[in-house]
């Protein structure tokens, strides 16, 4: 109501606070994630998927999102994060996004395009779930560095060397100092 007030001044004071408390957020919630991160435990991977029939029978491990989300949860809580997911409608698929965010304001967001899971016997809408879970699995694995165990070897087992092969690297080594 004052006319001598400088409209102009007042909102360049009002973008600088909101600079200064948007900048603030962000180091706390920063500060929040260096405490998070070690504290996140390692995910096992539970769950499994099988395909292939009889002697072709095959199955994939995977980490469940409910066994993450029992994980993480309680520790994103107390350190005032949170996680949510939004989907978007394309052409070939569906973009997941996932958003983690601080309760004083500050967050930070990640997507992934994924086309709709096709395999097995799925009708659409199960197809859409599937790839719904699927998306919400590695972008929150993603979003938190979160490391999950019992990885999957793309249907190669680990092999250890064996005694003689030791012998040679290590006749190899003496060989070049």
């Amino acid at each position: 109501k004052d006319p001598s007030v400088d409209v102009a001044k007042m909102e360049a004071l009002f973008a600088l606070q909101e600079r200064a408390m948007a900048k603030q957020a962000e180091v706390v919630f920063n500060q929040a994630m260096a405490r998070l991160q070690p504290r996140l435990p390692r995910i096992t991977k539970r769950g499994r998927i099988e395909f292939g029939q009889g002697s072709n029978k095959q199955s994939t491990p995977f980490a469940k999102y409910e066994d993450i989300d029992a994980a993480i949860r309680p520790l994103l809580s107390q350190e005032g994060l949170s996680t949510r997911f939004g989907t978007s409608a394309m052409a070939d698929g569906i973009l997941i996004s996932c958003t983690l965010s601080h309760s004083l304001g500050h967050s930070i967001t990640e997507s992934m395009p994924l086309p709709i899971d096709k395999s097995g016997s799925k009708n659409a809408i199960q197809g859409v779930g599937s790839t719904l879970t699927y998306g919400k699995r590695y972008l929150v694995c993603a979003i938190l560095n979160i490391v999950t165990e019992n990885e999957d070897t793309d249907g190669n087992d680990i092999t250890f060397i064996d005694d003689r092969q030791l012998g040679n690297i290590i006749d190899m080594q003496a060989e070049l100092g």
